[in-house]
């Protein structure tokens, strides 16, 4: 949960987007979200179809958007039909995420062109864009980052329409009996708070599990490496007998095969490591 000072004291109701069910609770309220991802704007769409009486939302940096139709469009181009989902999987692969990136970065202009009449209806309504740190696109935030970015699938239109209005460049800085206050001073009534601003990384939830002597040993995991890798993930973790396995459906189909020719290696004996990446010992 995003920490704000004097949250005790406000009289309304505040939330993780983990807890948000259904916007039906808060008919006829004032809600605020805070961030600017995939789950805030889910969470605004559903607030302003369950009939909230006001859906605020805080956009505290710029956030890279892209049509849902777009994106699956292009999807659909690498996993077409008619082509045995395997074969689609390896002729993916076979594309180095860090060339990738730069073929994506220099095709940056394009991929503003393609979205233009759909950036054009946020910002009408005071959305701030980007098309990831670098120009890199959306795909390559998901697997670098994993946030900072949404799949727009109706959202524009309610933004530009004013059903859901934006707040830009502010951050929340303490709360009221009745409000949350901004960084610019300004404060926003509100009946239902929720903070859309991000989950923990596995390696925290796993600490829990199998306590910080054993995780603290393990390798960041997810994110994209020096070698256009996924970090941490289908490859020895640091500890060992503990491998992460991250990512989407297409990940986890050809990574987890990679992860099985690891572990039988291992127990034929042909693969010996200590649980680090740099410790492996190829016997053959």
């Amino acid at each position: 949960m995003f920490n704000v000072p004097h949250m005790e004291l406000f009289r309304g109701r505040v939330l993780h987007s983990a807890e948000f069910v259904s916007g039906t609770a808060f008919a006829g309220q004032r809600a605020v979200v805070v961030g600017a991802g995939n789950s805030a704007i889910d969470i605004c769409q559903d607030l302003v179809l369950r009939g909230a009486g006001a859906v605020t939302m805080v956009q505290r940096s710029s956030t890279c958007v892209m049509s849902r139709d777009y994106v699956a469009g292009m999807q659909r181009m690498g996993f077409p039909e008619d082509i045995p989902l395997d074969v689609a999987d390896f002729k993916w692969a076979s594309m180095p995420l860090g060339l990738l990136k730069k073929l994506m970065i220099k095709d940056e202009q394009a991929a503003w062109d393609s979205q233009r009449e759909l950036h054009d209806k946020l910002r009408k309504g005071g959305v701030r864009l980007n098309m990831g740190p670098e120009g890199q696109g959306i795909y390559l935030q998901v697997m670098e980052r994993g946030g900072g970015y949404w799949l727009d699938k109706g959202g524009a239109d309610m933004i530009a329409d004013g059903e859901i209005k934006v707040r830009s460049g502010v951050s929340p800085q303490k709360f009221t009996e009745k409000a949350l206050v901004l960084s610019d001073g300004t404060e926003l009534e509100a009946d239902i708070v929720i903070f859309a601003t991000g989950y923990v990384n596995m390696r925290e939830v796993n600490t829990e599990l199998f306590g910080e002597e054993v995780i603290g040993q393990t390798d960041k995991v997810y994110g994209i490496d020096c070698e256009g890798e996924i970090k941490g993930s289908y490859r020895p973790s640091g500890f060992p007998g503990l491998w992460f396995a991250t990512g989407d459906f297409y990940v986890s189909r050809t990574m987890s095969k990679t992860l099985a020719i690891q572990l039988k290696a291992i127990q034929l004996g042909i693969l010996k490591h200590d649980g680090r990446r740099e410790g492996a010992v190829n016997s053959l």
